[in-house]
């Protein structure tokens, strides 16, 4: 049988050094995803951690502005009203004073709500 033997061809050594090259830069590009997918995923987690912490938060602030309006429309609101409503009145009487209040655009407190009117039972002949 014949030999044959194995020539080298012109360039072969190039390609195995662009080969070695290509291999190298599919191994870097292969940990940089890796590490892509790593910094996105500590990223995500940290921000979870955030909006849970606000989340606690607003739930605590809205506890609070709720109790702080109770006591507003229980003890400052008739106490306000009752002073607009004396504002009213006396601006009835003083006419610069009713300038003034027309100059602030303040409106006269609204009248507390009356009970309703109990019907009146017809004379007798």
């Amino acid at each position: 049988m014949d030999t044959v033997e194995n020539k080298p061809v012109p360039g072969a050594a190039a390609n195995d050094s662009v080969q070695q090259e290509v291999n190298t830069l599919r191994h870097i590009l292969n940990a940089a995803l890796v590490l892509l997918i790593i910094a996105t995923g500590s990223v995500n987690l940290f921000v979870y951690k955030q909006v849970a912490g606000l989340g606690r938060q607003v739930d605590i602030s809205e506890a609070q502005v709720r109790g702080a309006a109770g006591e507003f429309e229980q003890n400052f609101k008739p106490v306000a009203n009752v002073l607009l409503q004396n504002l009213y009145v006396y601006a009835q009487r003083d006419l610069a004073f009713a300038q003034v209040l027309a100059k602030h655009q303040v409106a006269p407190a609204p009248a507390p709500a009356a009970a309703p009117a109990k019907p009146v039972a017809p004379p007798k002949k």
